[in-house]
């Protein structure tokens, strides 16, 4: 046997550790970020796992268009999921973006990069979730989720397409956890959202 073969051994493996270029540059971990293709929403709402998807029972997405919410043509957009027919205790999830030039597609693709987005970048987004708790009055529950420093949003993958009428569309998938609290400027608690995760669809006109 060849005496030498445990030396070899050995300067291979101090090759490995430590034969690199210091001055390499650190390679990204690729995000884990896969969520299903499918317009859905799941994740933890206040302990209790929910899912929602489009076209079971009577789950169908909300394509977002422009929202009021400034002059022409500044604006929001919103979209999630919802349910149609209504009926009592049907759930539903919408976000709503950060004010931005809704006939600019490549400044309301930019409010969308991918990896998780800093609070400055997140800070602006909404969230509401509503359940049904009247029909023939339309009076729901509605909880508003904010994206501030106990929250955190995460874009996993948006893709340009268009529409058969000519409209941009963008389906955007996404990872968050937020903080619930009753709708308005001084809301109350009201539990959290964890390991939340949506695939939605906004529709910019043309």
């Amino acid at each position: 046997m060849n005496k030498n073969i445990p030396l070899i051994c050995l300067a291979y493996i101090f090759f490995i550790f430590f034969g690199c270029d210091n001055n390499d540059e650190p390679i990204t971990p690729i995000t884990s970020c896969y969520i299903s293709n499918d317009y859905h929403f799941s994740g933890y709402i206040n302990g209790f796992s929910k899912t929602f998807v489009d076209k079971n029972q009577n789950y169908q997405k909300y394509v977002g268009s422009t929202m009021i919410g400034g002059e022409e043509p500044i604006g929001r957009f919103v979209f999630g999921i919802d349910t149609w027919p209504l009926n009592i205790g049907d759930e539903a999830i919408f976000i709503y973006t950060p004010k931005v030039n809704t006939k600019d597609a490549n400044e309301i693709a930019s409010i969308f990069p991918r990896g998780e987005l800093n609070l400055e970048q997140r800070k602006e987004f909404k969230l509401f979730y509503r359940t049904i708790l009247d029909v023939n009055n339309y009076q729901s529950e509605r909880f508003e989720g904010k994206f501030d420093e106990e929250s955190s949003i995460e874009i996993c993958k948006i893709e340009k397409n268009y529409s058969s009428n000519g409209n941009t569309n963008y389906k955007i998938r996404m990872i968050f956890n937020c903080k619930l609290y009753n709708e308005g400027l001084i809301g109350e608690s009201k539990g959290e959202i964890k390991s939340g995760e949506i695939t939605g669809l906004i529709s910019i006109p043309v």
